[in-house]
């Protein structure tokens, strides 16, 4: 792998062979598969078409020898044993037969079968195929079945098609029983499958030849990558060779060795444009070592001169910056006093925001104390006011069933007005009743024993009717006790509503007193939450100056050390530039 990828040869000539290796492979896969199911194809397109001329023969056939010897009378006969008589001519389907067996020794066999053969040929038994073409092309009769199976070592393709009947006179002739037909099924329709014709096609010798295509293809195109391979491996040297000189070309410019020749500058390709172009390289490097070296001797003497320039600037720079030093060590020395004079005053602002900030804190709390006991307050008011409003309601509703009763016990002393109206209709007729009974009993009695029978009804009817007048009067009675009982319901009722008004006014009364308080309560509470507010306003202005006095306190200190280390720094600095100026002076 390293070889491979530290040459430009082997990516250069490696595809060649790989491309032939899969170009063989792909032949020897794809030919004989392409070359058998040509060959199947062909088959089968020269199985229908040889059915198709099997079918225009027998229909010449018919129409010109069958039919012609039919209307003419002669003595020759059509049967389908016609080997066997001297005046007998071939049925169309026998003729098929004959001419199937004359084509045996063919490539191509012909065969004309159906489950329902004439009699010289019921003996013959239908294979697995034949079957299952029968049964696919009754369903299917304008298809082609086909199938490639082996026999005797040879490769075939059976091509199957229906033969229909499509004229009347073919019906006319299988449907009849007696001789020289003998249908074995004699109720054919027009355009039924009366058979199969099967063509079965030898391809074992197309297969072989595409083999051997095959096989050509591969030798040729072992030969022509053999020699595409010799033309690649030259071309590829050819290439590699002067590159990998002008690579040890480049190396040893790189190593700085500038008198060496460059190769390949004679070539007119691009080998010979990179050569030329590595030449003007080689040039330029020669070139710029020359220009370098003199670089360098310029170098020295600038420093030199800059050398002298550092002597006299030390001078000038020790006389103005070591006055300045004193000066900042000085008015550090008087920051340092002012800061520890901030950082007392700071610590003492500090504990009086702390204590104030306590006492603050403490008020806080008292006064979140009372709002909490004024909400609760608020809360039990407000559900006082819903506990109002609820009696309200049913109050409300107390005088409206109030309303309905009443109106249900008038609707009902009307109903037993009524029936006291029709209890005195009944004791009016019972009392008629018994003035007719009387009649009766006296007409009964004129007429002597002729009226005995009339005059014992008489009497019963007049029983009955004062029967009649007794339940009456107990209903009448009766009547007035729920008259006098609903009287009083009325009043009861009226007086159930008047006592439910007094306390519906009542309620009202309360809502509003209860609103009112509750009104009050609020007020309470929000001026308990604005004092709840100022006070925690105030608790933050005490934490901010607290913060405030501790930030000043950090930052005196801050200072107070910076100043402490600005002192050391000072001292530091006026040493470092002593000896800043001491290592100028010497270069």
């Amino acid at each position: 792998m390293d070889k491979f990828r530290s040459s430009l040869f082997w990516p250069l000539v490696l595809p060649v062979p790989a491309v032939l290796i899969v170009l063989l492979i792909a032949t020897a896969v794809l030919v004989p598969d392409w070359v058998d199911k040509a060959a199947s194809e062909s088959a089968i397109t020269s199985g229908k078409q040889t059915v198709k001329q099997f079918k225009t023969i027998r229909a010449y056939y018919t129409k010109n020898v069958i039919v012609k010897l039919k209307k003419n009378g002669f003595p020759l006969k059509p049967h389908y044993n016609h080997k066997s008589m001297d005046k007998g001519l071939p049925l169309p389907a026998t003729f098929i037969h004959d001419m199937s067996q004359l084509l045996e020794e063919e490539a191509t066999s012909v065969t004309l079968y159906s489950p329902y053969p004439f009699p010289n040929r019921e003996e013959r038994q239908l294979d697995d195929f034949q079957q299952a073409a029968w049964t696919y092309l009754n369903q299917n009769p304008d298809a082609t079945f086909s199938l490639q199976e082996e026999k005797d070592g040879r490769r075939i393709i059976r091509v199957a098609l229906a033969d229909k009947m499509v004229a009347p006179v073919c019906v006319d002739c299988h449907n009849r029983q007696g001789a020289p037909f003998n249908s074995p099924k004699t109720d054919w329709k027009l355009n039924d499958v009366r058979g199969i014709l099967e063509v079965a096609t030898d391809i074992e010798d197309q297969i072989g030849a595409g083999a051997a295509l095959s096989n050509t293809i591969i030798g040729s195109t072992l030969a022509g990558g053999a020699v595409l391979i010799a033309f690649v491996v030259v071309g590829a040297r050819r290439v590699t060779n002067p590159l990998n000189d002008m690579t040890q070309s480049m190396k040893n410019l790189a190593d700085g060795h500038l008198s060496i020749d460059i190769p390949a500058k004679d070539r007119a390709d691009e080998i010979g444009r990179m050569a030329g172009s590595l030449e003007v390289f080689k040039t330029n490097a020669a070139e710029i070592e020359r220009l370098k070296k003199e670089e360098e001797e310029q170098e020295r003497l600038t420093h030199e001169r800059q050398l002298q320039n550092q002597r006299d600037m030390a001078d000038s720079f020790e006389g103005s910056v070591m006055g300045i030093v004193e000066t900042v060590a000085s008015s550090t020395s008087q920051m340092k006093g002012s800061s520890e004079l901030m950082v007392n005053a700071a610590a003492n602002t500090s504990d009086q925001s702390s204590l104030a900030a306590s006492q603050t804190e403490q008020a806080v709390g008292n006064i979140e104390t009372v709002a909490s006991a004024a909400t609760q307050l608020s809360a039990s008011v407000d559900e006082i006011a819903r506990q109002v409003t609820t009696s309200t309601g049913v109050a409300d509703r107390a005088v409206e069933e109030a309303s309905r009763t009443n109106d249900t016990v008038q609707g009902l002393s009307e109903a037993v007005q009524k029936i006291g109206e029709v209890v005195n209709l009944i004791t009016d007729i019972a009392e008629q009743t018994n003035l007719l009974a009387l009649n009766a009993t006296i007409e009964a009695a004129r007429a002597g024993d002729a009226g005995k029978g009339f005059a014992v009804v008489a009497a019963e009817v007049k029983s009955l009717a004062t029967q009649t007048a007794k339940a009456t009067e107990d209903i009448r009675i009766q009547i007035e006790t729920v008259q006098n009982a609903t009287g009083e319901a009325v009043r009861a009722i009226d007086g159930i509503g008047s006592t439910i008004g007094q306390i519906n006014e009542i309620s009202a009364s309360v809502a509003v007193a209860v609103d009112e308080q509750r009104s009050a309560t609020e007020e309470i509470a929000r001026n308990i939450e604005q004092a709840v507010s100022g006070a925690q306003g105030v608790l933050g202005n005490i934490s901010e100056v607290s913060s405030t006095a501790q930030e000043t306190g950090t930052a005196a200190q801050d200072v107070l050390a910076a100043s402490t280390e600005l002192m050391s720094q000072s001292q530091t600095l006026r040493d470092q530039v002593t000896t800043f100026l001491e290592g100028v002076r010497t270069g």
